[in-house]
């Protein structure tokens, strides 16, 4: 999950390389405009796509993906919004 956070700021956040990514309180931004979010939500739909969850147990996502179960309990809660 870590390197494909990673992964997520090098392809999302790419032109800002040699500045480190930050949001401060102060600067109010939306939750989906916060890069650490964006890296987050990249890499869980790298790792175990949501639209993928449906029918399937948090544990049945963990051992299919290889993800923890933190992982495959968020993925799920997306999951939920999707109808295929």
């Amino acid at each position: 999950m870590t390197l494909a956070h990673e992964i997520g700021h090098y392809i999302f956040h790419n032109r800002q390389m040699g500045v480190l990514t930050r949001v401060y309180p102060e600067d109010n931004v939306k939750t989906f405009e916060d890069p650490e979010w964006q890296a987050t939500a990249f890499a869980g739909e790298f790792l175990c796509p949501a639209a993928s969850t449906h029918g399937l147990s948090v544990q049945k996502l963990a051992e299919k993906f290889g993800v923890s179960m933190d992982a495959a309990r968020q993925q799920k809660k997306k999951g939920g919004s999707f109808s295929g």
